[in-house]
């Protein structure tokens, strides 16, 4: 088949008689992403358009430019895939339809933060919640409280001293109702008194009894149960008691020596003494020579009395 050489100065006329295709190879106006124009627009030498896919606009959102039969075109995205533009912290994710458009669908895009910090943030179905952590749960300030609020207390066992008020830790009392600071049971104990029988202790110092067994208050059954300087007198443990106080045996004095119901600092044996200090003019609980003219016990013979040294007159 003979090919007939082509004038480089052929007309569109002479073009036109020709196959279409080799035609247009000829005149050098085809290349890879030429876009193809009307045959009629080739037989009136219009020049045929250029475009290619990358230079073609992707515009609105959701919709792809591609290079087509009239230039650049537009054609649908696929859908679900993810729009250009996007709105952070809604708890959504824009996508393409299909069809051009965008839609929402829910994400896990959790909102901003509100800056309280007894609430988390969260997404629910595609809506931003700022929801309350439970009670109790730690904050700066202490816990959060059941208003979302962060406050120092809600609970006694938030405080050191046991004792919550109106979402405050109050210092520990003797009177507060709770065992704190350095009582050794509610309100007793410590710096707090003594506590009675059956109720905690540390030491006797904690007990009104001054006895403590096992870690209770207790009672004595005799002196051996009591701590050094006292003496047990029913049931409980009283401290040695000074000269010229009243007694009812050696052991309750701190001299050891009891004498007529006081303690003294002698035994004061012999005739006309005394450890009464109205029968001596001296202190109580010392021992010394009865008064003259005078006879309390009556140790004189007949009318003697005690001469003031010890002997009868």
């Amino acid at each position: 088949m003979a090919t007939d050489i082509l004038h480089p100065h052929a007309s569109a006329r002479s073009l036109a008689r020709m196959p279409v295709l080799p035609a247009l190879l000829l005149a050098g106006t085809l290349t890879a992403c030429s876009l193809v124009t009307p045959l009629e627009s080739l037989e009136s030498g219009a020049d045929v358009a250029e475009c290619d896919d990358q230079s073609c606009p992707a515009t609105p959102q959701c919709n792809v430019g591609f290079c087509g039969a009239d230039g650049c075109s537009l054609r649908p995205e696929e859908a679900g895939v993810a729009a250009l533009q996007q709105t952070p912290n809604d708890c959504n994710r824009a996508v393409c339809d299909g069809h051009g458009g965008v839609m929402l669908i829910p994400d896990d895009d959790p909102p901003l933060d509100d800056g309280n910090p007894c609430t988390d943030e969260l997404c629910e179905a595609g809506s931003p919640q700022h929801r309350p952590k439970s009670e109790g749960a730690a904050c700066a300030q202490g816990v959060c409280d059941a208003s979302a609020a962060c406050v120092p207390c809600v609970a006694a066992s938030d405080c050191l001293s046991g004792v919550c008020q109106l979402a405050r830790c109050v210092p520990a009392s003797c009177d507060d109702g709770v065992s704190n600071g350095d009582e050794t049971d509610m309100d007793c104990g410590g710096s707090c008194g003594s506590c009675p029988g059956g109720l905690a202790c540390l030491g006797s110092e904690d007990c009104q009894t001054h006895v403590c067994a096992d870690g209770a208050c207790s009672t004595c059954d005799g002196d051996g149960d009591c701590p050094e300087a006292e003496w047990c007198f029913n049931g409980a443990c009283l401290a040695d008691a000074p000269l010229g106080t009243n007694c009812v045996d050696y052991a309750s004095c701190a001299s050891g020596i009891c004498v007529y119901g006081v303690c003294c600092d002698s035994l004061c044996e012999g005739t006309c003494r005394s450890c009464f200090g109205t029968y001596t003019g001296l202190l109580n609980g010392t021992c010394g020579y009865i008064v003259e003219g005078t006879d309390p016990y009556q140790e004189c013979a007949g009318a003697m009395t005690c001469d003031g040294a010890g002997a009868c007159l």
